[in-house]
């Protein structure tokens, strides 16, 4: 572990309702995790402006691309903050409320400059689920073969394995 002076880099992952640090769909989401990831995704994905660009026609009939409109400010026209943030994240240990506290200082997104900096990293702190979900671990780019992976308060892994894979079956 660690580079050829010894560091080792860290990185804290958690959910978006973690690192979010965007004060207007903080509200919008009022309490809900759902609607906050919901909302995030949505400012994330292009619109399309007027029928001819949701068509794929432009004035002349030809075809364009629909044009992004809006967007999270803490992530559209700020990657080099979001990169920026990433880096700070590696280069002093930060757990999740200095990295979303950071995210803030910066007016970066706190939820993507963890998961940039996370191929970097040596160590990675992330919740049980984000570990025992494969397609949750897949979607961060966690690799575990190779890895030694601690469980801290480990008397809580049956109850976070149960809540990932079990079920309830009722009478009917």
């Amino acid at each position: 572990f660690g580079g050829g002076d010894g560091a080792i880099n860290a990185v804290a992952v958690a959910s978006r309702a973690q690192l979010c640090v965007n004060p207007e769909v903080r509200a919008s989401a009022g309490n809900s995790t759902a609607r906050l990831n919901e909302r995030c995704l949505e400012l994330g994905k292009p619109k399309a402006r007027g029928d001819r660009a949701r068509k794929g026609e432009g004035k002349d009939g030809g075809d364009t691309k629909p044009k992004t409109e809006g967007g999270c400010p803490y992530l559209k026209k700020r990657h080099a903050a979001v990169a920026d943030l990433a880096e700070a994240a590696l280069a002093a240990p930060m757990d999740i409320e200095d990295l979303a506290a950071a995210g803030t200082r910066h007016k970066a997104c706190a939820y993507y400059a963890a998961r940039k900096a996370l191929p970097r990293a040596d160590l990675v702190f992330a919740p049980y689920a984000s570990l025992l979900h494969r397609e949750t671990r897949e979607s961060l780019g966690i690799n575990l073969k190779g890895s030694v992976v601690v469980f801290d308060e480990a008397h809580n892994l049956v109850e976070a394995v149960h809540g990932a894979y079990g079920s309830v079956l009722t009478g009917k």
